[in-house]
Order: C-alpha cells, then sequence, then structure tokens
C-alpha cells in the first residue's frame, strides 16, 4: 500500500492505524517503508512525504515521490489518496492532487482509492462528509468512485473493511500492480517505436474490455432487480391463493 497526499494530511497516522503500531514517522522528507501483519497477511505500507501547491512542492519531494513506487517491487497493488475530514478541498488542492498523483503515471488512477480520514474524537457529520465528497467528485472520478471513510484510532473493523475494498480493487484490476513511470520511460527508449504502439495499443483495448464488462455486469444487475420487483406481487397472489384453497369448506351448519 502506498500513501500519498499533502502535507498534514494524516499518512502518517493512517500507516499506524493499519499496522497498528506506533513508530511509523516520516524521515526528513523521505519515504519509510514498514511492514506487518493485519488480518492475518503481510501488509507493506509506504509512506511518502507530503506535497504542497504546484508551485511549491520541492523537487526533492517530487523525486521521492516518484522513487515511493520502487520501495515496494515490482509495484504497489494499491495507492491510498489521504485527504483529511473537515475544510472541503479547493480548487488549488484539487489540481495539486492531479498533478502530484500523476508523477507516478497517468495509470496510477487505476490504483487509486481516496481515503477520507477523520481522528476518532472528531466524527463529521452526515452532512460534512457529503460536502467533502461533493467537492472530491473530479477527483473520485478518475479513480472510478472509489473511496473509503476512516476514523483513526478506532475499531480494527474498520481495516478489516478497508482491506475488503482494497481486495475487490485489486481483483478488479486482475491483481496488477501500478509499473513505475521510469520503467515506461526506459522501454521506450530501448524498443522500436512499433512494440511501444503495440502495447499501448493492448493497455487500451483492455481497459476498454474492462468498462465494457463493468457495464454490462451492472445492466444485468439493474434487470434482475426489476425482475424481482414484479415478480413480488405473483408471488404474493400465488401464496394467498395457495392459503385460500387449504381452508376447510364451509357448511351451511356451522
Amino acid at each position: 500500500l502506498l500513501l500519498l497526499g499533502r502535507v498534514g494530511a494524516g499518512k502518517s497516522t493512517v500507516a499506524k492505524t493499519i499496522l497498528g503500531r506506533d513508530n511509523f514517522r516520516s524521515e526528513g522528507g523521505m519515504c519509510v517503508k514498514k511492514q506487518g501483519e493485519v488480518a492475518g497477511r503481510t501488509v507493506t505500507v509506504v509512506d511518502t512525504p507530503g506535497w504542497d501547491t504546484v508551485k511549491y512542492t520541492s523537487t526533492h519531494i517530487k523525486q521521492e515521490i516518484k522513487n515511493s513506487v520502487t520501495l515496494c517491487p515490482p509495484g504497489p497493488h494499491a495507492l491510498l489518496l489521504v485527504v483529511p475530514m473537515g475544510k472541503p478541498l479547493s480548487s488549488t488542492e484539487r489540481k495539486a492532487i492531479r498533478y502530484h498523483m500523476e508523477l507516478l503515471s497517468v495509470r496510477a488512477w487505476k490504483f487509486t482509492m481516496v481515503l477520507f480520514v477523520s481522528e476518532a474524537e472528531e466524527k463529521c457529520t452526515s452532512i460534512e462528509q457529503n460536502q467533502m465528497i461533493d467537492k472530491a467528485k473530479s477527483i473520485l472520478a478518475k479513480c472510478g468512485d472509489r473511496h473509503h471513510l476512516l476514523e483513526c484510532g478506532n475499531s480494527p473493523s474498520q481495516i478489516s473493511e478497508l482491506l475488503k475494498k482494497i481486495d475487490a480493487m485489486v481483483a478488479e484490476n486482475c491483481e496488477e500492480f501500478l509499473i513505475p513511470q521510469v520503467y515506461y520511460e526506459l522501454m521506450e527508449t530501448t524498443m522500436p517505436k512499433e512494440v511501444t504502439e503495440l502495447r499501448r495499443m493492448y493497455e487500451d483495448r483492455e481497459d476498454r474490455l474492462k468498462q465494457k464488462y463493468k457495464t454490462e455486469l451492472k445492466e444485468k444487475e439493474e434487470e434482475l432487480k426489476k425482475y424481482r420487483e414484479e415478480e413480488k406481487p405473483k408471488e404474493r397472489l400465488m401464496k394467498m391463493t395457495s392459503s385460500s384453497q387449504l381452508l376447510p369448506p364451509s357448511s351451511k351448519y356451522d
């Protein structure tokens, strides 16, 4: 799992919550990698240094963000974009998110889930949650509307729920991982142009097929739901009919 977000977003707190340990702290603008057992599995978490606005993020921080992918070879299965609950995202913050996420690769969104976080003692109302989600719509659209609300320091069941969502995303991506952008750049400089174009063509085709199957699955689910709704009155009528047939015949002498 790769944690990304602005300065002060709460990435280190999220890392501690996931791994259940307190010694997870950023080290002078460097990436930090830790591993632990979570819900019976080994989980690797990489915490990246926080970014600033597009204009003020240093070259060093940008390079650390790019290098973060190489700390979990062959690549991370999931990127968690940490967004603190409270004040809705501004247009400047949304621009910074898009810019810094795509330092990894434009394909990074395919592996991304937005993680809205709050402290356990700072519960947000449903109205505040809806406002946050509404202001993050353009970001959520880029990552297939995948998101999770996490109260740090709360019950372990929240982490189990988060891992289930991550598992679903990994399965949807056919257990692929994010290949570092530097590898793509290397391939493009060493491979013939025809090969790189063919690779891009197959990647685009794969993405289109996945989207097509998702759309078809959703349509089938809607059809099944509609069919069940239409069948409910018929089932009730059949039950009433069968019940009336089981009643003993009435007698005029009763």
